[in-house]
């Protein structure tokens, strides 16, 4: 039996956040954080547009490009992608009246208290005030320790199965295959246990298996991809991290193996 090869969910059953921060020397801290389920209890993909990993391929040159703090936090802001285009009924605006009263009857349909514009303008007024926090308490790029951006998938319910690519489900299927047998599972964790390089075509990141390492969780594993079943809730956090101090860039993903 052959198990799904991708993160298989639905539009109602994940959702993605993103959390900036920026450090200071000093040790204070400035965050901005984008969660769409503040406004409908779906949520949405938030995205992050600017690849980092090219930017600041040389740390140096790429901060030398920045006259003051301010600019670095602007940069951060406009590549935070909130989702909100891609939907045409986000909010209740007079002319999604139509659309509101055709999916009152959807068990998914969850009206906002807000609109479309109104939601836009307080995405826009918490990235500005971002932007002049980190201006006023770190004016200076060198005032600035490091910048970490995390953004976060969660998913729930049945359509939530583990997020496996042909790589990992080629060791999940040999168990399968081999009726659960110790050289195939012990085959699997050291799957899991090894760091992969560009795991996904989307990303050219490190991706990091948590998990607590018994063997009652392969079985699982196996269990629920066997079965596409959804776990609970999975995790998959993706961290860029830019060390202005160190003069570094580092980037990886985690996804959490429950």
């Amino acid at each position: 039996m052959k198990i799904r090869t991708d993160f298989v969910t639905n539009s109602s059953s994940s959702n993605f956040t993103i959390a900036i921060k920026a450090e200071s020397l000093t040790g204070e801290t400035v965050e901005y954080e984008c969660d769409l389920s503040r406004y409908s209890e779906d949520g949405d993909n938030v995205g992050f547009d600017l690849d980092m990993k090219k930017y600041f391929s040389n740390v140096p040159l790429a901060l030398s490009r920045f006259s003051n703090s301010e600019e670095l936090a602007s940069l951060l802001m406009d590549a935070v992608h909130n989702g909100l285009e891609d939907w045409d009924n986000w909010g209740c605006d007079e002319d999604d009246e139509e659309d509101e009263e055709k999916d009152e009857d959807d068990d998914w349909y969850d009206p906002l208290e807000m609109s479309d514009s109104e939601i836009a303008e307080e995405i826009s007024e918490e990235k500005a005030a971002f932007v002049n926090e980190v201006s006023r308490k770190m004016p200076r790029i060198q005032d600035i320790s490091r910048i970490v951006i995390i953004r976060e998938q969660r998913g729930w319910g049945e359509g939530s199965n583990m997020a496996v690519d042909d790589y990992l489900s080629s060791y999940i299927n040999e168990v399968i295959a081999s009726n659960y047998s110790k050289s195939s599972l012990a085959e699997l964790r050291k799957a899991l246990e090894t760091v992969e390089t560009g795991r996904l075509d989307e990303y050219d990141m490190d991706w990091y298996w948590l998990w607590d390492g018994k063997d009652s969780s392969l079985r699982a594993l196996v269990k629920r991809n066997e079965n596409n079943w959804g776990p609970g809730e999975t995790v998959g956090r993706e961290y860029r991290i830019l060390d202005i101090q160190a003069k570094s860039y580092n980037e990886y993903i985690e996804f959490v193996v429950q």
